[in-house]
């Protein structure tokens, strides 16, 4: 009789633990899903470029926001909140529909009235640093996000006041 000699495979995986802040929440005055005390937010915003027209829906629930597009593109990602950088700043993992490794930025939310927000952040990374939370590496977003639910409720003597960076043009009129 045959016998054949299978060596035993031992297999073994070794799982580094980064320290994360399990305790780690955006700020609750953004957050989209308040059962109970609190108003609810409903963060839009809407990106006009050249010929293309592509609504934002923004959720934060906790530790997570998703943002959706509603145009015609379907570049939707989430955030998950791992620390608490600096005040305001978190370090966030990143997560993209058919990403296959995990990835990283920090995000800092800018408050532009208690009804706009604008978003700083690092450019997305393979590793987990609070480095990338520095103020060199944050990049203000251009793009507003508005809450919905508040929108023209109250008036503000000028809406773009506060330092707003982004591009704002008239119509330009080309027949002339």
């Amino acid at each position: 009789m045959l016998s054949l000699a299978v060596p035993a495979v031992l297999l073994v995986v070794v799982v580094m633990v980064a320290p994360v802040d399990a305790g780690c929440q955006f700020p609750g005055n953004l957050q989209t899903n308040r059962s109970s005390g609190g108003a609810r937010r409903d963060w839009v915003g809407r990106v006009r470029q050249q010929f293309s027209d592509v609504g934002v829906e923004v959720v934060v629930a906790g530790n997570v926001i998703r943002v959706a597009s509603t145009g015609a593109s379907s570049a939707s990602y989430t955030l998950v909140c791992l620390q608490l950088v600096a005040s305001e700043r978190y370090l966030v993992a990143y997560e993209q529909t058919g990403q296959r490794r995990a990835r990283y930025t920090c995000v800092q939310f800018v408050r532009r009235s208690s009804d706009v927000l604008q978003v700083r952040s690092a450019a997305v990374g393979e590793r987990m640093d609070r480095a990338v939370c520095r103020d060199a590496a944050l990049v203000t977003d251009r793009w507003l996000f508005f809450d919905r639910s508040t929108l023209g409720r109250h008036r503000v003597a000028c809406p773009l006041h506060g330092g707003y960076s982004v591009h704002l043009f008239d119509k330009v009129d080309t027949h002339s």
